[in-house]
């Protein structure tokens, strides 16, 4: 990079910045569930839960409600001094989720020793471009507390990686970190499940991993027994208002129809990552090999089933009591380009099932026929399926830092490809904006 380029690209990294904070100024909501009346308002009443009842009665109240445990919660109500006031926590949550930028800088130099710290900072950077954890974050809401936590589980396992530092001190912090991200979102499983089997089958001595087994098991416990209580993975107030919701371990329902959304959130969310590859045009090329081929054959006879059985009606025919999307919310960018292109039913049905196809070329191609990259990608194709609604939210920025520091690609961080990614979520960014305003 000559110089105008590094300091161009650190001009870009102070910009993301700039605009978080006048996100929170003129208060953004990119996602639609923002604002004084939307997720905020039964947090906060979540919050006016543990003020006035101990801890274990809180836990165990009738009226809390939420995806997630009280572990924020907990935290929030101890440690952070401006819970009182709405506007003053709003801010600390602010301030305080500029840690994931921090840790993704520390994880990205940790993971690629030969990139220029410029680079770094702008990639680090892009994560305030995702219109979910801006939102989250100015709102006070709570994806930011998961991907903090799992930044932090990745940044000590990649410390592992590097011989010198395996330690059962970065052992123990990797596995730490990774329960607590569970404990912030089930969803976020996948972290401690890629972290415990990397472990299991490293090269790591026996001692080493029975430690890490313990540890996984000690620190599961009050899990087991939160899901003990509520007879779920979520509070029981949660599941009697959504009972779609593949959460209640014993009526649990799975939705079809969100595989091929799924799939479409996931491939744009890949799309950066193709252009970054080393040798990108050789790379979009698919190999032709029995990997490639059960994955291409699997993915199309879904997309035929989807097709046959009309799952589509789910989409804007059926109402959300039998399980379908109509008149409700989720589905991500494919669905809601559909109905903004098309009035026509089919043509929107057409127009979702080429993105469909487009995103499955981009998934085989990311995979590589590398199979750590097969089961990063499988985790949130079979998750989407066990979720209701399913929303843009559960991918991004996740598969952003999934693609960048666990999957096993070889990246090539040009200054006009960091620039492309840069363009490519400052575009969505405004897009959801516009769309939401």
């Amino acid at each position: 990079m000559n110089k105008i380029q590094k300091i161009t690209t650190i001009l870009l990294s102070l910009l993301i910045v700039v605009s978080y904070f006048f996100g929170f100024i003129f208060s953004e909501n990119s996602i639609g569930s923002g604002g004084y009346n939307g997720d905020l308002t039964w947090m906060w009443d979540n919050f006016e839960i543990f003020k006035n009842e101990n801890l274990l009665q809180a836990i165990k109240s009738d009226d809390f409600f939420g995806i997630r445990t009280a572990l924020l919660y907990i935290l929030n109500i101890y440690l952070n001094p401006f819970i009182n006031e709405i506007d003053e926590y709003r801010f600390s949550i602010t301030i305080f989720s500029l840690l994931a930028p921090y840790i993704l800088y520390l994880c990205i130099k940790e993971k690629y020793k030969d990139i220029n710290y410029e680079i770094i900072l702008l990639l680090s950077c892009i994560i305030l471009l995702s219109p979910f954890y801006r939102t989250s974050s100015f709102w006070g809401m709570e994806i930011q507390y998961g991907i903090i936590a799992s930044l932090l589980s990745i940044l000590f396992f990649l410390k592992i990686d590097n011989k010198d530092n395996t330690s059962y001190k970065n052992i123990f912090l990797s596995i730490f970190f990774s329960s607590v991200t569970v404990y912030f979102d089930v969803k976020l499983i996948i972290i401690p499940l890629f972290i415990y089997l990397t472990i299991l089958f490293s090269r790591l001595d026996n001692k080493m991993k029975l430690f890490s087994s313990i540890s996984y098991m000690l620190l599961a416990i009050p899990f087991f027994l939160l899901i003990f209580h509520w007879k779920g993975l979520v509070p029981v107030a949660t599941q009697q208002a959504n009972p779609l919701q593949a959460s209640h371990l014993m009526n649990s329902k799975f939705h079809m129809v969100n595989i091929l959304f799924a799939t479409n959130m996931i491939g744009f969310y890949l799309f950066p990552f193709l252009i970054l590859k080393k040798n990108f045009i050789k790379s979009i090329k698919i190999k032709i090999n029995i990997f490639n081929l059960i994955l291409l054959i699997l993915l199309i006879s879904y997309l035929i089933y989807f097709l046959i059985s009309d799952l589509y009606d789910y989409v804007d025919l059926l109402p959300k009591e039998s399980g379908g999307y109509k008149d409700h919310f989720g589905l991500g960018y494919s669905d809601k380009l559909g109905s903004i292109l098309f009035d026509n039913r089919n043509l929107s049905l057409l127009f979702n099932s080429i993105i469909f196809l487009i995103s499955v070329i981009i998934i085989i191609v990311f995979i590589n026929s590398n199979y750590i990259n097969f089961f990063l990608i499988l985790f949130f194709l079979l998750l989407s399926a066990a979720l209701f609604p399913l929303m843009q939210e559960y991918f991004d920025p996740y598969i952003y830092i999934i693609s960048l520091l666990l999957a096993k690609n070889e990246y090539d961080f040009t200054y006009l490809k960091s620039n492309f990614i840069f363009l490519f979520f400052s575009l969505f960014l405004i897009s959801s904006i516009i769309y939401y305003s």
